[in-house]
């Protein structure tokens, strides 16, 4: 079986790790079996350092850039991928950039100048690139769609067709937390071969404890407070469904003494970064955001996530709480119900194929 040296002690030493698990050992080894697989793997497995330890073994010096295209949904899980992959490039003759919306121009420019050898996207800027520079990804060889998903739940399919009519990649690997009927559809209709298929499409991490409330919008503030101070937590997520919503939660537990921010597709770019990088590096307690984060971003010790409305759907929902318990850890998961919820509880339930109960209070031990 071949091993990646990007599983060397050495490279997963820049990440804080020891040794690859199964799943990821398993996607290396599927390389060598077809040109296009699918990796369908619960949120939290480490599908990202699969994919790159996968997509960075073979890069030539001799050969032109960009070897390698990553594409994301988000600039926040661009830019998070395209550290990862900076870490496990360490003292090697390759680099990894991201390019995204909102970016400097002077960085966008170095970049369409200098292409690193492995170059993390989003689809409008990588689009711009393509039309700015004539023939800038013609060397792609691996091609790789992270959340993809998340990227058809955004409207991006028809840019990701735009982006395989530039390309001819030897390989292409798709990766998400969850196969839809959508992303089922596009593979059938763009590929002319079916994946090689790893995981499940339906995969929700076990080792979050799962806790539904019974709670009213105006109760939100006093449940997600009395969630952080009873059970003693130092990092929380809290989903909310609008903007408005994130603005008032986030002042209300300002107000309580909490250091707490804000994300939401209103906020700058600057604004997201700044959010994020205070409550990943322990400076905030608490983070309130809307959906912008519910996939593939990777913070660790998130201990519980809340969620103060239910998810649309069963996807949403297991892309959400596996937030937390990532990578062989355990979590929390409490999500509000409203008394009009309960048949939208119930389809989840199903869906889940689980006999959880929705709770009139927290239960006083975990």
């Amino acid at each position: 079986m071949r091993k990646s040296e990007f599983f060397s002690p050495v490279r997963l030493k820049t990440l804080g790790l020891t040794s690859p698990n199964a799943m990821q050992i398993e996607t290396v080894k599927a390389l060598d079996a077809a040109d296009l697989f699918l990796l369908a793997s619960p949120t939290g497995s480490g599908k990202t350092l699969a994919y790159l330890a996968s997509a960075l073994d073979g890069l030539r010096s001799d050969a032109p850039n960009p070897q390698v295209l990553v594409l994301c949904p988000t600039h926040e899980l661009a830019l998070q991928v395209a550290r990862v992959a900076s870490d496990l490039l360490t003292d090697s003759p390759f680099s990894a950039y991201p390019i995204y919306g909102q970016m400097a121009p002077s960085a966008f420019k170095a970049t369409l100048e200098t292409p690193p050898a492995l170059l993390v996207a989003t689809p409008g800027k990588l689009l711009e690139a393509a039309r700015r520079k004539k023939g800038f990804l013609r060397a792609v060889t691996r091609l790789v769609v992270d959340e993809a998903e998340r990227l058809f739940d955004m409207g991006f399919e028809e840019d990701l067709c735009r982006v395989l009519g530039l390309i001819t990649p030897q390989k292409t690997w798709l990766i998400s937390a969850t196969v839809s009927c959508d992303l089922k559809r596009f593979i059938a209709k763009n590929f002319p071969e079916k994946p090689y298929l790893i995981g499940q499409s339906k995969a929700k991490n076990e080792r979050v404890k799962e806790i539904f409330l019974l709670t009213e919008p105006f109760a939100w503030h006093e449940r997600v407070r009395d969630i952080v101070v009873d059970y003693g937590l130092s990092r929380v997520l809290v989903f909310v469904k609008t903007k408005p919503e994130a603005e008032h939660l986030g002042k209300e537990l300002k107000l309580d003494g909490f250091a707490v921010g804000v994300i939401s597709s209103q906020k700058t770019q600057k604004q997201r970064e700044d959010a994020l990088s205070a409550f990943t590096e322990g400076k905030n307690q608490i983070l309130v955001a809307t959906d912008v984060l519910a996939r593939g971003i990777d913070v660790e010790n998130i201990e519980a996530v809340i969620n103060t409305s239910l998810p649309k759907d069963t996807n949403d929902y297991i892309h959400r709480i596996g937030r937390t318990a990532r990578y062989d850890k355990t979590g929390l998961a409490v999500t509000f119900i409203r008394a009009n919820d309960f048949k939208a509880f119930e389809n989840l339930r199903k869906s889940l194929k689980t006999n959880t109960k929705v709770m009139k209070n927290l239960p006083r031990t975990l």
